[in-house]
């Protein structure tokens, strides 16, 4: 049954934070690609997300894959090459896609997403040597996002059940992630910005729809964070342990924005606590300004 896109919606608002401009565009365009896909002429959208650290990137695509319903595969272009024989290439990624869906026409409707692509822009090769990890990678991912046939080639150990064949890339959605952290003011701003960074404007030029991710702010990091503490809980309740939060978490998110590393910034704090809580039980945990400050010391060796 095809989604409602009020659905797809609460789902994009429900699993991301601070990013609700990002997530009623994506949400019309995965309900536009549900809705069309399949059809004769239908030419699937090229999304790429760009924003700094810690941002929500890698949640909004999980979250759309999750939201489809659809054969999907999270691949990390750090690890593509130009060749394939240091690392994955484009077939070695529609070959991923394909195992997952079990079939050359599910891949076609499924969605790829191109984690990482900052890693790709490499312009000065060795002497001697050819740019397998940089532009040249960029250049042969023109071939997915036109929506050429690809032959998809299994990635991982090769096995004699391994799927081969020929997938037509024009209704794959394609979702490219890009980590950079600066501003723009328009669109044709951002896009000279990727440029200047290393991004090929050949492969940019395929992306219908460039989506600028602001950095999270304190307020967005305690939703966050706060969410985080849900899990903890039941980890260490049955232990005979309880939590509650005192205005340390607003603490540990205004240090998390300081730090320009975003949401990841709270993992390590949050870490200690859910080890602290496990190992120092039973006791009534009160998350306030001083067991924040011990949070955010370094770990004891």
């Amino acid at each position: 049954a095809k989604q409602n896109i009020s659905d797809l919606l609460g789902a994009f608002e429900s699993a991301v934070v601070g990013q609700s401009g990002a997530c009623r565009t994506l949400a019309a365009t995965l309900w536009h690609h549900l809705q069309h896909r399949g059809g004769d002429g239908y030419q699937a959208p090229r999304v790429l997300l760009v924003g700094p650290r810690g941002c929500g990137k890698t949640t909004i695509a999980r979250t759309l894959c999750a939201a489809a319903k659809l054969p999907a595969y999270h691949a990390d272009a750090s690890k593509m090459s130009e060749t394939g024989y240091i690392g994955e290439n484009v077939e070695n990624v529609v070959g991923a896609l394909l195992h997952r869906a079990g079939n050359a026409e599910d891949t076609r409707t499924g969605i790829l997403v191109l984690d990482g692509l900052q890693h790709i822009v490499r312009q000065t090769p060795q002497p001697g040597g050819r740019d397998v990890a940089g532009r040249e990678v960029q250049r042969d991912l023109v071939r997915l996002l036109d929506g050429m046939e690809i032959t998809a080639v299994p990635h991982g150990p090769r096995h004699p059940q391994a799927l081969y064949g020929v997938v037509k890339a024009d209704q794959i959605l394609v979702v490219g992630i890009v980590t950079f952290d600066f501003c723009a003011d328009d669109e044709v701003a951002l896009r000279a910005g990727l440029v200047e960074r290393g991004l090929v404007d050949e492969m940019l030029s395929r992306f219908d729809i460039i989506l600028p991710l602001r950095p999270l702010d304190a307020e967005d990091l305690e939703k966050i964070g706060m969410n985080f503490l849900g899990p903890i809980r039941k980890v260490i309740e049955p232990l005979g342990c309880t939590l509650v939060d005192q205005g340390g978490m607003a603490i540990l998110a205004e240090r998390a924005a300081a730090s320009g590393d975003g949401a990841f910034a709270l993992r390590s704090p949050l870490g200690q606590l859910r080890e602290r809580a496990t190992l120092e039980r039973p006791r009534a945990w009160v998350l306030d300004s001083a067991l924040a400050a011990e949070l955010c010391r370094t770990r004891p060796t």
